[in-house]
């Protein structure tokens, strides 16, 4: 038998994905949220170290741009953010309002960084987008 008390934190936060068909700036998102621009900017810099696919959806910079490639950035994060970023975004968020903690939420994302693919991400927009079509 099986306990129907069971608790899945991936499910917690697919439940609290916010799905973006083009991109959104971090406003955008900050209003989306009910945040301020900075706490967004703050979610961004945790999910940009922690998540290899996040990261590389920014475009790079040109290498003509020493001055700020010099400082070991070498994406332009002032673009709005893609749809898949913003769904990661959001997934990030929602595992500070369960986990609270930044050392918690980082320990989460390192053993499940499967919930936060590319794959992940195409899997949900294809269920989306079934239960659409079967609303209408």
């Amino acid at each position: 038998m099986i306990d129907s008390n069971i608790y899945c934190v991936g499910q917690f936060l697919m439940d609290r994905a916010l799905y973006a068909d083009f991109s959104l700036t971090k406003q955008a998102v900050a209003n989306a949220f009910d945040l301020n621009r900075p706490s967004v900017w703050r979610y961004d810099k945790v999910t940009f170290y922690l998540i290899k696919e996040y990261r590389e959806d920014y475009p790079e910079l040109p290498n003509d741009i020493d001055l700020i490639r010099k400082k070991g950035c070498r994406y332009d994060r002032s673009v709005p953010l893609t749809p898949y970023q913003v769904w990661v975004l959001s997934l990030i968020r929602a595992c500070f309002l369960y986990f609270g903690k930044k050392t918690r939420v980082k320990e989460f994302v390192e053993t499940n960084g499967y919930l936060f693919s590319k794959a992940k991400y195409a899997e949900q927009m294809q269920k989306l987008a079934i239960a659409v079509k079967q609303s209408a």
